[in-house]
């Protein structure tokens, strides 16, 4: 179903764009299993000429990783077209703490993909209390453990700068909702009075200023695609860009009052966009 239709110039706005951004999580899949629709509309707007790209919270995997699981669901991408938490965190420690050491906390292979950018990644174990450390960085680590905690509490309370890869309360997986960072730096604000210096996932215009910039893309040809009005929406709301709100992942219809983050347009899942750009070019 297609929801908040007010005039025919919404869609009509909608259709004429030609970059699609979309949230992967919860807008085009569920952990394992891809949301009914959305591989065929991915399809539809690349054979029409658009141009996209994937955007993930989750910190937890790197871009090859995303790729080779879109790959599996049979949407044709490239890792240029896969843009991160962990990779736009990357890009920020590089221009701001080149030669920091940098706790990380975070799962082995995501660490890697930090450390290629030539950074200095030392992981939250108590064999490594007695080093100096710069920065600490929180991201999804699905493998947290109480060593991780208290290594990582120790340094945040020596009041050293603090970054989390985004704000994600919860991650939609099979068996529900679980927690995510936004639930990680709640438990650490508990413990040690911190709160992130910066958190640089969605809702920050950081991700997207980052976008565009690489691939000199006007945000008014832009439109995002996403699950989360805390998140997807607010940072296309901040960034002027058009959104539009699938229910098919983290929020439901009766969410979007209770927020002052406003989408363009409310479907249930990527395949009501699906049938009507499939039915537009039918009837060309």
């Amino acid at each position: 179903m297609i929801y908040s239709i007010e005039n025919e110039a919404v869609l009509l706005t909608l259709k004429r764009k030609n970059v699609f951004l979309f949230d992967m999580d919860g807008t085009i899949y569920i952990d394992d299993r891809v949301i009914n629709g959305s591989v065929e509309f991915l399809n539809l707007i690349k054979k029409n000429g658009c141009e996209r790209f994937f955007f993930t919270n989750n910190s937890s995997k790197t871009r090859e990783e995303y790729y080779h699981k879109l790959k599996g669901f049979g949407i044709n991408t490239s890792t240029d077209e896969i843009i991160t938490s962990n990779r736009i965190t990357a890009a920020y420690l590089k221009k701001h703490y080149p030669n920091a050491r940098i706790l990380y906390m975070g799962n082995y292979e995501a660490a890697s993909e930090i450390k290629d950018f030539g950074l200095n990644i030392i992981p939250p174990y108590k064999r490594f209390l007695d080093k100096k450390i710069d920065v600490a960085v929180l991201a999804y680590d699905t493998g947290i453990n109480y060593e991780k905690i208290s290594v990582f509490s120790y340094f945040l309370k020596q009041n050293i700068p603090y970054i989390a890869t985004h704000p994600d309360i919860n991650y939609p997986s099979n068996i529900g909702l679980i927690p995510d960072v936004g639930a990680f730096i709640a438990m650490f604000e508990r413990s040690t009075g911190r709160t992130p210096d910066q958190i640089l996932g969605k809702p920050s215009t950081v991700i997207l200023d980052y976008v565009f910039q690489e691939n000199n893309i006007n945000r008014k040809d832009a439109v995002f695609f996403g699950d989360r009005l805390y998140t997807d929406i607010k940072m296309a709301n901040d960034s002027n860009v058009s959104s539009v709100l699938v229910l098919s992942g983290e929020s439901q219809i009766e969410d979007v009052e209770k927020y002052p983050y406003s989408p363009d347009l409310i479907v249930d899942s990527l395949l009501d966009l699906y049938q009507l750009y499939k039915g537009e070019n039918q009837n060309e």
